[in-house]
């Protein structure tokens, strides 16, 4: 068997260009928050950053998922590891509870206790369509970190579920300190399951 693989190959090309697209929506909120200033107001790119947050927190456990499929069919033809990671992220759409529900070795790692999605269908007369992400901080006490859902931060009230949300000053920390600690994290798992692959690789071999 040869060291490398179609799958393995994979992993370090398309799979990981997916992975960087996740990370610089990642580096632009964080600058975008850093850069505010009064002329321009403390909210003059929450909107910005809110779209950001929302492909971000879909895009980078998807890279995980999209990573151990490409490994899981190591020896697989291109055409199926594509066809089985459209299928896979395909499914999963823009749900976020459901998208972390498949990794979930990075919500433990990011301390989310539970994932709710809350929006005029679930909460009748309220405005938002965001999912909350309940982590537990440094000191053991609960906090929400809110992130609107894709559609929601793309076309607001007219979402298919309206979104006049409004975040808080600190409500923007939080999430890009979340960001933060999701792409360190995605970083950490993508490179343990590479190495581990590689060190099974070299038994066989």
């Amino acid at each position: 068997m040869q060291e490398t693989s179609i799958g393995r190959d994979q992993v370090v090309g398309e799979v990981h260009y997916l992975e960087s697209i996740g990370r610089d929506f990642v580096k632009s909120a964080s600058v975008l928050l850093e850069n505010e200033n009064e002329q321009d107001g403390p909210s003059a790119h929450w909107n910005s950053i809110n779209l950001l947050a929302s492909q971000a927190l879909e895009l980078l456990p998807k890279s995980l998922i999209a990573y151990k499929i490409c490994l899981d069919k190591n020896n697989s033809s291109l055409e199926e590891i594509h066809r089985a990671i459209n299928k896979k992220l395909g499914c999963l759409g823009h749900e976020l509870d459901d998208i972390f529900g498949e990794v979930s070795e990075l919500k433990t790692a990011l301390s989310v206790i539970k994932i709710e999605r809350i929006n005029s269908k679930t909460n009748k007369g309220v405005f938002i369509d965001e999912f909350r992400f309940i982590i537990k901080d440094n000191s053991g006490n609960e906090k929400i970190i809110r992130i609107k859902n894709l559609e929601a931060a793309r076309y607001g009230l007219f979402a298919k579920n309206p979104d006049a949300g409004v975040n808080l000053v600190g409500d923007m920390k939080n999430i890009v300190d979340f960001l933060k600690k999701l792409s360190e994290e995605t970083n950490k798992f993508r490179a343990s399951m590479i190495t581990e692959f590689d060190k099974n690789m070299k038994k066989i071999i």
